[in-house]
């Protein structure tokens, strides 16, 4: 984000193009950008599948920074690249970000290789930044997807905050996987101890949990009344004794569902 808004601060032309694999990455990272860049007084804005096509020219206009996802970028802004307004855009791009760039492999990684040879062609891109915390060869793979060299910044070089981590390893009775996931979330949905990510492989799973977890936090929140029912009156709750709600987040969701559903989860009250 510095790097961007001092491109864009030393040539006003200039703009920057930052590419999330995934919509929901662009959502977290949105908010993020707008408070970095609003200090210094730069529009960001964002494009994907969800945002009509009869808007996206005036976005690319008025931004300085814009979030993408690459199959938007792949099948719209190259696809529109003969356009004014997009034509304008690829002349004053400057800086491109690559986020997650470690799963631009495979299949996908060709794709997406194909395509940053196609935008180089067609802009006027001086600057590649990428990050990834999990490829084995950065120069080699960089090389390979952006056809350039690259100057690689090791964890040494990071001046990032670094937080200290706590792993544990639950083994599991087997056929009681789902139960036992379901109860580890519900723990830490009603425990003292922040807030927390649980990842599922599916879609439906995802919802799955959400539901079973949800019944099990009413179920403790219906016991915790009961016992309320002998406290004097005005005795306030324990926080480990009030609901703490479980949200699913995934893709597939209608845009207005989805934004209601983030907008929750970045209350500190709800487990993400």
């Amino acid at each position: 984000m510095a790097f961007a808004a001092h491109a864009v601060k030393s040539d006003k032309k200039a703009q920057v193009l930052a590419l999330y694999p995934a919509k929901a990455l662009i959502q977290d990272q949105l908010v993020k950008w707008k408070e970095f860049l609003g200090n210094f007084g730069l529009q960001v804005a964002h494009i994907d599948g969800g945002v009509p096509t009869v808007e996206r020219p005036g976005i690319l206009r008025r931004s300085h920074v814009v979030l993408m996802t690459p199959d938007v970028a792949h099948a719209w802004l190259l696809a529109k690249a003969s356009e004014v307004a997009t034509r304008d855009f690829l002349d004053r791009l400057n800086v491109l970000i690559l986020d997650e760039a470690h799963v631009y492999d495979g299949v996908f990684g060709t794709n997406m290789a194909y395509f940053m040879r196609r935008l180089q062609a067609v802009s006027g891109l001086q600057h590649i930044i990428s990050s990834t915390a999990t490829i084995g060869e950065p120069e080699h793979f960089i090389r390979q997807l952006t056809g350039r060299d690259s100057v690689v910044l090791t964890e040494d070089e990071d001046g990032s905050a670094n937080y200290g981590k706590t792993l544990l390893l639950a083994t599991v009775k087997k056929g009681k996987s789902f139960d036992a996931y379901v109860n580890l979330i519900s723990a830490l949905a009603t425990a003292d101890t922040g807030r927390f990510l649980a990842f599922a492989d599916s879609r439906k799973m995802v919802e799955q949990l959400v539901a079973a977890a949800g019944r099990d936090l009413s179920t403790a929140q219906g016991e915790g009344s009961e016992k309320a029912d002998d406290e004097q009156e005005g005795d306030e709750p324990s926080e480990t004794e009030s609901l703490c709600k479980v949200l699913p987040y995934r893709a597939g969701y209608e845009e207005d569902d989805r934004r209601a559903i983030q907008h929750s989860l970045e209350k500190a009250n709800y487990l993400e």
